[in-house]
């Protein structure tokens, strides 16, 4: 059960990670391509 929680923590925690990245992965290329 511990196991269990802590893996869904860890993916809850990646893919936080993920979308913030993303994010300002496009914002990035949003202010590249008005430059």
């Amino acid at each position: 059960m511990t196991l269990r929680r802590l893996f869904s923590a860890l993916l809850a925690g990646l893919l936080c990670l993920s979308c913030t990245h993303d994010e300002s992965t496009a914002q990035a290329n949003n202010v590249q391509l008005v430059k």
